[in-house]
């Protein structure tokens, strides 16, 4: 028996529609399923996976990008502790420098 005839034959017996009647709420049930799109979970199932495997790559992209910046910030923070340590010598050697100029030995 198909899904409509037993939802008529439900409607019929139970309800105590007409039969007219409830051919007609039949058929308008199977319009109402067939003009719907159902989420079935085989569905759900392959837009989640696509939507994982969309979420891994773009995290792999992004864990790339993050890699070669801290390489790029490491770099350059040891440039700038180069720097700051021969201004400081330079600074330690001028002082030095001008304090031996100031009281000489």
């Amino acid at each position: 028996m198909t899904s409509q005839a037993e939802t008529v034959e439900l409607l019929v017996k139970k309800a105590n529609f007409q039969p007219h009647v409830a051919l007609a709420v039949a058929e308008a049930i199977d319009h109402s399923i067939r003009d719907s799109q159902f989420v079935t979970v085989p569905i759900l199932d392959a837009r989640l996976g696509e939507l994982k495997a969309e979420l891994k790559a773009m995290i792999e992209v992004s864990s790339e990008r993050l890699s070669k910046e801290i390489v790029a910030t490491k770099a350059e923070l040891a440039r700038w502790v180069l720097l700051a340590m021969l201004g400081s010598f330079a600074i330690a050697t001028a002082a030095a420098e001008v304090s031996h100029a100031i009281h000489p030995h």
